[in-house]
């Protein structure tokens, strides 16, 4: 294995070695984007623009590749936003039917994780997580107001939050 040893390059040090490698485009747009985007960013959108290893193809542009950058950003968001929505589903309802088959606090009984591992403490490291959570989500930084209600209504009762709001 090598060492690592190349120096950090400015924005546009950057800049004048694409342009060196063929890249069209204006010097300060794209001294600009890399201000932006992240030269291995950009780069990565620039291999399909690759003649060789250190040349891009003859009349390869800045505006092809960030448009090459921005449908797959547009792409990214659509599929999260997709994501999101059948998360938000797939949770809803594994909360609904777990409180109503197990009730609002039966995730903190090991027995109704039968596919826990006891040797691997495989219950234990969940809940400790779970707990976790619900401490960052009181703390003034990650504040949930629907959290910080529950404690200050059943607080003296519970120390954990019943699933259809864990979840």
């Amino acid at each position: 294995m090598s060492r690592y040893e190349k120096p950090a390059l400015t924005f546009e040090a950057q800049a004048d070695k694409m342009s060196g490698r063929g890249l069209v485009a204006d010097r300060n747009s794209l001294i600009a984007r890399l201000q932006t985007t992240n030269h291995y960013r950009l780069s990565a959108y620039l291999y399909t623009f690759r003649a060789d290893h250190e040349l891009y193809r003859p009349g390869t542009t800045l505006d092809q590749v960030f448009r090459l950058y921005s449908f797959d950003h547009r792409l990214r968001m659509l599929l999260l936003d997709a994501i999101e929505g059948i998360e938000v589903h797939i949770r809803t309802q594994l909360a609904y039917h777990f409180a109503h088959a197990h009730g609002p606090f039966s995730y903190l009984d090991p027995a109704s994780f039968p596919n826990f591992d006891a040797r691997r403490k495989d219950f234990e490291k969940w809940e400790s997580k779970l707990r976790e959570q619900t401490a960052r989500s009181r703390d003034i930084k990650g504040r949930e107001d629907f959290v910080i209600h529950f404690f200050q209504k059943y607080g003296d009762m519970h120390q954990t939050l019943p699933v259809r709001m864990l979840v």
